[in-house]
């Protein structure tokens, strides 16, 4: 979503930076979007965000100095999060930036856009969440899908373990109920209850995987999904807001009303929004965009002319190479990539071995039809 909007973002008639402006309002909180934007690995990762770091530290800067004398104010780090998921090995990595480098610039909150799979453990890092009017967090369980062939396949024991450590460790971070990251990531279900006094005395919230609850959020069998409504309930969510005015840099009423809206949400009395990591981060987002585009479309080409090869098709042999060759030259130059789509020296040489095989026996049996019907001629 934001990609796209951004992608307009050259026709805005302006995008503020800060650079300018008068002196910082006493009451004023500085808000620094920073994108986790595209599919978890090839496009976002730990670098994505930890490469952000200074531009977050020239927005604080310039922050500070309008504000003189006054010292510094508080700072919102507010990592956006667009993303269908992707690689779970690139959760911790992105975690660890969020936890370690971001948090010592200020408050990291995640909001959510679209939040789903690998990139919803990322986004539970932050202690506090604002949702989008539509946005959706959830999808979390881990499957093991290849992204060359699209064949996929159940975890091991193992791998399941490592994959709910990864939550346990995210929820530890961000503070959140580990009953709420289970449910993200298996189906256990979710209910709320009230303990002690009730529902009119206010006792304390009970979250459990039994239906007899008061409020069944997800059933057993069902995987955890929120929304802002959701999100709030079980105390995750600190608003709902809708923030695309203040991400393409507008300055009228819209904008002037998100960033109310947004103040609301955060609990504080104002914002000034500085979009200058955002924007770097949305360059290098749609220019890693543009790179796994490429290498899915070698990909798909291999696919295409592999299941020409194996049904016998020998002139697609030609194209087959040419794709092999491509991702090889795309898993030399980007390691991102290589480690998405497993191009391993050992698989791409299997590929190779395969084709010419198959386009030897093509070959062969091709003589051999070709020397018996001169015989026959004969």
């Amino acid at each position: 979503m934001f990609l796209t909007v951004m992608a307009c973002a050259a026709l805005a008639a302006a995008l503020w930076s800060g650079a300018g402006e008068g002196r910082v309002g006493w009451d004023e909180t500085l808000v620094v979007p920073a994108p986790l934007v595209g599919v978890l690995g090839p496009v976002a990762d730990g670098s994505s965000l930890g490469g952000l770091l200074g531009e977050i530290d020239a927005a604080v800067a310039a922050f500070e100095r309008r504000r003189g004398a006054r010292g510094a104010g508080a700072v919102v780090v507010l990592v956006v999060v667009d993303s269908p998921g992707g690689m779970l090995a690139a959760t911790p990595g992105l975690s660890d930036v969020m936890a370690g480098p971001l948090r010592e610039r200020g408050e990291v909150v995640s909001h959510v856009a679209e939040a789903l799979s690998a990139a919803a453990l990322a986004a539970m890092t932050a202690e506090r969440l604002t949702f989008e009017p539509d946005g959706v967090l959830g999808a979390a369980v881990t499957v093991e899908v290849d992204p060359l062939t699209g064949a996929g396949r159940e975890l091991s024991p193992r791998e399941e373990r490592v994959a709910l450590r990864v939550g346990e460790i995210v929820a530890e971070r961000g503070g959140h109920s580990r009953q709420v990251m289970l449910a993200l990531q298996a189906p256990t279900g979710l209910s709320i209850g009230l303990a002690g006094n009730g529902r009119d005395g206010g006792g304390e919230m009970i979250l459990a995987n039994d239906a007899s609850l008061e409020r069944v959020v997800a059933r057993p069998g069902e995987l955890l999904t929120l929304n802002a409504e959701t999100a709030r309930e079980l105390g995750l969510s600190v608003g709902s807001v809708g923030i695309d005015a203040l991400l393409v840099g507008e300055d009228g009423a819209r904008a002037a009303a998100q960033r109310r809206e947004l103040a609301r949400a955060l609990g504080v009395e104002a914002v000034r929004v500085d979009l200058r990591a955002w924007r770097a981060g949305i360059a290098e987002a749609e220019r890693r965009e543009r790179a796994l585009e490429a290498a899915s479309e070698a990909v798909r080409r291999l696919a295409a002319a592999m299941r020409s090869v194996r049904g016998g098709e020998m002139e697609a042999a030609g194209p087959a190479r040419r794709a092999l060759a491509d991702l090889r030259a795309i898993a030399a130059e980007n390691g991102r990539l290589a480690a998405y789509f497993d191009l391993s020296d050992e698989r791409l040489a299997g590929y190779e071995a395969e084709i010419e095989r198959l386009a030897g026996e093509g070959d062969g049996a091709g003589a051999g039809a070709s020397g018996a019907g001169e015989e026959e001629r004969r």
